[in-house]
């Protein structure tokens, strides 16, 4: 779950569990209380994935003032079935100090504490063609507590000139 909730002005993101398919659900969790910048909302789009062992991961955008007001993206861990939450976490290493977007994360797992976020971004990492869109990744090895540099999905998108958007991923990493 995602929005905003009381006190005024704090957006937060929240957890809820259900034991029993969805007929009844627990309080809600908080994972963040941020609150909302001058230019929009901070955060959004959050894509969270289990490896069913308790272990959680959520990765969202995020509205980051670094070199420039630009979009990053953070991820945040549970290692308790989501009863606590640790994090921020950048996924994209260089949010402080970069200029270029990076939106909608989609997480997948192996479910043994490797992790994969798929995002769009428009940063130019090796040859990329200014103002191209193509799609990233990155990869955590310890169930998201640190992050992989980011890699194109396709080396074929480094000189194209059209926008790649993310699509919803899955993983199958050794």
């Amino acid at each position: 779950t995602f929005g905003t909730l009381s006190p005024a002005n704090v957006l937060r993101m929240v957890t809820c569990r259900s034991t029993d398919n969805g007929a009844t659900w627990s309080n809600m969790t908080p994972v963040i209380n941020t609150p909302v910048a001058p230019a929009g909302w901070p955060g959004y789009w959050p894509s969270i994935v289990t490896d069913t062992n308790g272990n959680y991961v959520i990765a969202q955008n995020y509205h980051t003032a670094g070199g420039a007001v630009d979009y990053d993206i953070h991820s945040f861990t549970s290692t308790d079935d989501g009863q606590s939450w640790a994090g921020p976490t950048f996924v994209n290493a260089n949010a402080l100090t970069d200029i270029f977007d990076h939106r909608y994360p989609y997480l997948a797992t192996t479910g043994n504490g490797h992790f994969l976020c798929a995002f769009e971004s428009d940063e130019p990492v090796a040859g990329n063609v200014p103002g191209d869109i193509d799609v990233f990744y990155a990869e955590s090895t310890d169930m998201g507590a640190t992050w992989s540099p980011i890699r194109r999905v396709l080396a074929s998108m480094e000189d194209d000139t059209s926008v790649d958007h993310t699509y919803r991923c899955s993983a199958e990493c050794d």
